[in-house]
């Protein structure tokens, strides 16, 4: 879902006569921190799961640490509001992942909506989705919400309350940088002094 709101906004952004080289205007601190976050999240979890014993530990350890650096850059950047609303979506997602011991999706959705997805759940081959059982702990914030992909995909995804703010606060905060000029645009536009 977050890269379908990041490509979204980029086409929101263009037809609104934005233009990319606006967000460089953006004031935001410590962005290697999201990149290698992102490295860890989507290549060494996956490389340390496959290749040790203990494998599913270490990437659930690794999955930490890149949200650890995540609330970082939520912290250096906190007086941005897009950002915030971010850092509430990385806050549900790491609260619910803490507590299981990974993010929890109902098995019943993923057979329903992705049935592709079902042996990598229903297995625990994943690294970070786990089956909601009876004993997971705030249901509510687990992947419960199907969504339509916008980017080629085989199935629908299964999101979380989490992920709809992450991305809303991404799409927000490429709108401002793309389209936003300054405080006195409109005024400008219109004619006034």
């Amino acid at each position: 879902m977050l890269v379908d709101a990041l490509l979204l906004s980029l086409i929101v952004g263009y037809i609104r006569g934005g233009n990319l080289r606006r967000l460089a205007s953006l004031e935001f601190k410590f962005p290697w921190l999201v990149i290698l976050a992102f490295l860890i999240h989507f290549f060494l979890m996956p490389l340390i799961g496959r290749s040790l014993q203990f494998g599913r530990v270490y990437a659930f350890y690794a999955l930490i640490i890149s949200y650890l650096l995540l609330f970082a850059v939520v912290w250096f950047n906190r007086k941005n509001r897009f950002i915030q609303i971010m850092g509430v979506g990385i806050a549900l997602n790491f609260l619910v992942i803490l507590l299981n011991g990974g993010m929890p999706v109902p098995l019943t959705l993923v057979q329903k909506f992705c049935p592709q997805g079902y042996e990598y759940v229903g297995n625990v081959q994943g690294f970070l989705h786990i089956p909601m059982v009876e004993s997971t702990r705030l249901k509510f914030l687990g992947d419960l919400i199907p969504f339509p992909a916008l980017l080629p995909r085989p199935c629908f995804a299964l999101v979380s309350l989490g992920d709809v703010f992450l991305s809303v606060g991404v799409f927000l905060l490429i709108q401002r940088g793309m389209v936003y000029r300054g405080k006195h645009a409109l005024k400008r536009v219109v004619g006034f002094k």
